[in-house]
């Protein structure tokens, strides 16, 4: 333990080697934030950090849902700052919790001279207005800064939409940085970053993962940025600005396609803003933008607006992966969309393209079938689905839905709309099937507001998420899909393992006030 009399004065830091101090120094009396897509890369990231401070610094670990102690797994004893705290709340009640976190933070910790880490899932933030995400990060930093504290919130799981509300927080934010994986590499964005040594804007680096954690990835000179005249230009479709009329002299707007893209295999350094309404066209804008990205370099700004809600996280991971430097969800608003334009100015694209276009398509896209099929078309659809599906991307859901005591399946059928390709259903028993490719967990009730026309809770009693062929083979009335028998494997007991594989759950911290006695 140190002495809290000594507390150690110098700035925190990410601890990620190859990252300069710029980006890497978190200043005293601040807030950061870094969105994470995936738990496991946010527990990592929040060991490493820990793990690279000074034995003379103080820290405090909260997390939200779960065991600090499990995030604390594989921590060498001898690393780290020399006091460590933790504390965790459940996640039910994380509005009580984050409403109150100053308050809370005080009494359970009274923290002073600390770097603070508050670890939690994304979806926690989802059900708070944008109003009160920007009072809550005006109300931390202002009690940071009278504790001498810095707090990095990292977030994981559904973090991407998250990441754009919290840019209009960035008068509150000291920094705003995303992390995630794509194509094979890892990838950390950063918004913007401010400390001691100033202010940093917009920046891409691609990440490499070693026994001691993140570290950037060291490379040779890239690209210089063209000595083109056209830097300021940004040539539109003309329906992505809503209507409005060209900005300024530096906009070009195009009412097709086609025209837009000749003009724009003649630039170098310009924006280039597209558009897409529906995901059977995810293909064809993925090959321009492929085209665009090969001919013209890493300094062109690829953009796509989304103008209807048709993309999930494939889609939107194939789009990058062929080129594009950012892709805008539906419901942006044009003056939120260009300010998101703006964090691409000056940035190169760090991807890599794929040697062959159609082969990077061909088990990334989903198959040209929507709606209700026969229950035999359905089931060898998800086997052929499930067997090409890759670890790096995102899961498909299988879903099995009961309707309501007074309605048949049928009349369910009526206001069932599926309109992305990819997402088809079928009836068999008194029950709906429904596969929806490519929808994140975290995103399926709102998926299901988009296949129903009526609100999907006046429909069904509830819907069962079905993990994987084998556990629709044990639904499926009768213990088989029709005209097929059920694999052996489906129906063979799990192998029961050596020994006892059970490990003693780790006692929890509860901040106090909030979480009731069990």
């Amino acid at each position: 333990m140190c002495d809290p009399r000594m507390v150690d004065a110098r700035p925190f830091s990410l601890a990620m080697p190859n990252l300069q101090d710029e980006l890497a120094q978190l200043r005293r009396g601040s807030l950061y934030w870094l969105a994470c897509a995936r738990v496991e890369d946010a527990d990592r990231l929040c060991r490493q950090i820990l793990a690279g401070m000074e034995a003379s610094a103080r820290a405090a670990l909260v997390a939200g849902g779960r065991s600090p102690q499990l995030l604390l797994l594989g921590l060498d004893a001898c690393q780290g700052p020399g006091e460590l705290a933790s504390c965790s709340f459940a996640e039910h009640r994380s509005a009580a919790v984050l409403q109150d976190l100053p308050k809370e933070l005080e009494r359970a910790l009274r923290p002073r001279g600390r770097l603070l880490l508050l670890s939690l899932p994304a979806q926690v933030w989802s059900g708070f207005d944008q109003r009160w995400l920007l009072q809550w990060c005006m109300r931390m930093r202002a009690w940071l800064a009278e504790r001498d504290c810095s707090l990095l919130v990292l977030t994981h799981a559904g973090s991407a939409m998250l990441y754009v509300r919290l840019q209009a927080c960035s008068e509150y934010l000291a920094g705003l940085a995303q992390l995630y994986r794509q194509a094979g590499a890892i990838h950390y964005l950063v918004h913007f970053w401010r400390n001691e040594l100033g202010v940093n804007g917009s920046c891409a680096l691609e990440l490499e993962e070693g026994t001691a954690g993140f570290a950037v990835r060291s490379q040779s000179a890239g690209p210089a940025l063209p000595a083109a005249g056209d830097q300021q230009l940004c040539l539109a479709l003309r329906e992505t600005l809503e209507g409005a009329p060209a900005l300024s002299e530096h906009w070009q707007l195009f009412d097709e396609p086609q025209a837009l893209l000749a003009r724009a295999m003649c630039a170098q350094t310009a924006s280039v803003l597209l558009a897409i309404a529906s995901n059977d066209r995810v293909g064809e804008l993925a090959r321009q933008l492929y085209a665009l990205r090969q001919h013209c370099g890493a300094a062109l700004k690829l953009v796509v607006r989304e103008l209807e809600p048709c993309l999930r996280t494939p889609d939107e991971q194939v789009l990058l992966g062929c080129g594009a430097n950012l892709v805008v969800p539906c419901g942006t608003r044009l003056p939120r969309f260009l300010t998101l334009l703006g964090t691409v100015q000056g940035q190169l694209w760090r991807g890599r393209l794929s040697a062959d276009v159609e082969e990077f398509l061909c088990h990334r896209q989903p198959p040209p079938l929507r709606g209700v099929v026969p229950g035999g078309q359905f089931v060898a659809q998800v086997r052929e689905i499930l067997a090409l599906e890759r670890s790096d991307e995102a899961r498909h859901l299988l879903l099995a839905l009961s309707p309501v005591a007074g309605l048949s399946v049928a009349q369910t059928l009526g206001q069932c709309r599926l309109r992305r390709y990819g997402d088809f259903a079928c009836v068999a028993g008194e029950r709906l099937y429904l596969f929806l490719f490519g929808c994140p967990s975290e995103g399926l009730e709102v998926a299901l507001g988009h296949v129903f026309r009526l609100p999907w809770r006046e429909l069904f009693s509830g819907y069962e998420v079905l993990m994987g062929m084998d556990a629709l083979w044990l639904d499926w009335p009768g213990g088989s899909a029709p005209n097929e028998a059920p694999p052996a494997a489906a129906i063979a007991p799990a192998p029961q393992p050596a020994g006892h594989g059970l490990v003693p759950a780790p006692r929890q911290v509860v901040l106090p006030n909030v979480l009731g006695v069990p």
